[in-house]
């Protein structure tokens, strides 16, 4: 039973780990399966128009922006697709079953991350031409904040509703007979978003390279991620509270 449960967490990290590995720091060519896909959504709810200009990506000279690798949401889509699988493996005992809601969660979670990217990307865009910045908060703290807000809030949103639709399954305990407790899956998707946020660049030693800014990068994510998560956190905690009293 044990090996079953092996198997379907490995179905999860596996894929997860080749996506870092193969796209962590792909090249603007090489993650065109997803930045032209996210191009063309952008292109269809907004009024701004990204063509593909050779060598350069995807562009929108009137507005002078630039789809970036860095806007691709690599990691958005590495964290969701664990978190929202391993939600799953909790929420059915049959192995066939699990197994399905893994190779289902993958294109589910593509097609999120691609309607993040396009909300994360429009409004970007829009706080870049504002002429709110200074020497304190910069037009490069503004970015950050927003896309952490947008990628973690998402991540959130989409856990909190795959959790709904498993509730009546949960808490299920799995083939270890096991089940977490509720409040356990709050810690599910900042710990996976604290880690390949910042775990990678700490492992690989990438934050060597600007100490300061990645100090001040790190205490931003988690900062708002801790904020972010602390809502879910409390209201799955009051009702437990309560009956205890």
């Amino acid at each position: 039973m044990k090996t079953r449960l092996i198997i379907s967490i490995l179905a999860i990290v596996a894929p997860a780990l080749w996506l870092k590995k193969t796209y962590g720091a792909a090249s603007g060519k090489e993650l065109d399966w997803i930045l032209a896909p996210t191009a063309a959504l952008i292109n269809m709810v907004s009024d701004l128009h990204f063509v593909r200009e050779s060598g350069l990506g995807w562009i929108d000279a009137t507005h002078n922006a630039v789809i970036a690798p860095s806007c691709a949401g690599i990691n958005f889509l590495i964290v969701a697709f664990c978190a929202v699988g391993l939600r799953g493996v909790w929420g059915f005992r049959s192995p066939i079953a699990q197994l399905g809601w893994i190779a289902a969660a993958l294109p589910a979670v593509f097609a999120a991350t691609l309607m993040v990217n396009t909300l994360r990307i429009r409004l970007l865009i829009e706080l870049h031409h504002l002429d709110i910045y200074g020497t304190r908060f910069t037009a490069e703290l503004a970015h950050l904040i927003g896309g952490v807000v947008i990628y973690y809030g998402s991540l959130l949103c989409l856990f909190w509703w795959v959790s709904v639709i498993l509730k009546r399954r949960a808490p299920v305990a799995n083939a270890t007979g096991w089940a977490p407790p509720p409040w356990a899956w709050w810690l599910v998707p900042p710990a996976g978003y604290l880690l390949i946020t910042l775990g990678a660049p700490l492992v690989t030693g990438n934050f060597l390279s600007d100490v300061a800014a990645f100090t001040r990068h790190a205490t931003t994510v988690v900062l708002l991620s801790g904020a972010l998560s602390l809502p879910g956190l409390v209201v799955t905690l009051i009702p437990r509270s309560i009956k205890g009293s």
